[in-house]
């Protein structure tokens, strides 16, 4: 897929985030207009992905029915919505302050009237939103009072299953992403465990694959998203290894 998405924006912002870049960075500008040209303010929501996605090689979740419907990702209510609001909190120098607070009222609002949580994509999108630093403290207290039980319930505690694509308690699709995660003190042992299972599963190149697969689609092209990802996961793993203390000096 060629052209941008709203789901690649908000992670590449996340990573601008991470590094600390500047509000007034070129590629924070041009992420945040993309963000505010590609809302729709009749539903409030974010596209996820842009439907000439279907054009191109892409994974096979990814594609929009014939009717131009997907059905999948709940109306964009969560996922990407989430994500898109902590964006835009950590650089709201660029966005008006009116569409700021509807986005929040309304991502709140939605996870108020939902009595089952129990979506891990949407569950993750929630955790990245409530470990926004720039998160009003009120805000980010509502969200982990939801959150906490949901959390409790939807975490797969076997490590027998982690080679699944599951919600984990470490790892990618995991709830506790450094020392200082909200939910840590829920998942001490198991994020050991965790850890162990992540220092086990290293391969013999010193890289992590992904857990998931394109199937039969598109072969060629996932063979090299398949090494993208291996190189996002590597990254990922080592910096958790590094944060939590298990990374062996050299």
């Amino acid at each position: 897929m060629n052209e941008s998405s709203v789901i690649a924006t908000t992670r590449g912002l996340q990573v601008l985030t991470e590094v600390g870049a500047p509000a007034d960075h070129p590629l924070v500008r041009g992420a945040i207009g993309y963000l505010l040209a590609t809302y729709d303010p009749q539903t409030g929501v974010w596209e996820i992905v842009p439907r000439a996605a279907n054009n191109g090689p892409h994974a096979p979740w990814w594609h929009y029915d014939d009717d131009g419907q997907t059905g999948k990702w709940g109306g964009y209510l969560v996922n990407p919505r989430a994500e898109v609001l902590g964006c835009l909190y950590d650089y709201s120098a660029h966005v008006p302050a009116r569409l700021l607070q509807d986005v929040a009222d309304s991502v709140i609002g939605h996870l108020d009237g939902v009595s089952d949580l129990r979506d891990m994509h949407d569950i993750g999108c929630y955790l990245t939103l409530a470990e926004t630093r720039s998160l009003p403290a009120k805000l980010r207290s509502r969200l982990l009072d939801k959150l906490e039980p949901a959390v409790v319930s939807v975490v797969e505690r076997d490590p027998a299953r982690w080679e699944k694509y599951c919600l984990k308690p470490i790892g990618y699709m995991g709830v506790v992403r450094s020392p200082a995660s909200p939910f840590a003190r829920l998942f001490a042992t198991e994020v050991e465990a965790g850890l162990d299972y992540e220092i086990e599963h290293q391969h013999a190149d010193g890289s992590w694959l992904p857990t998931w697969s394109w199937g039969a689609s598109y072969p060629e092209a996932w063979e090299r998203a398949k090494q993208d990802w291996q190189g996002i996961l590597t990254v990922q793993t080592l910096k958790t290894l590094a944060d939590f203390g298990r990374l062996e000096s050299a």
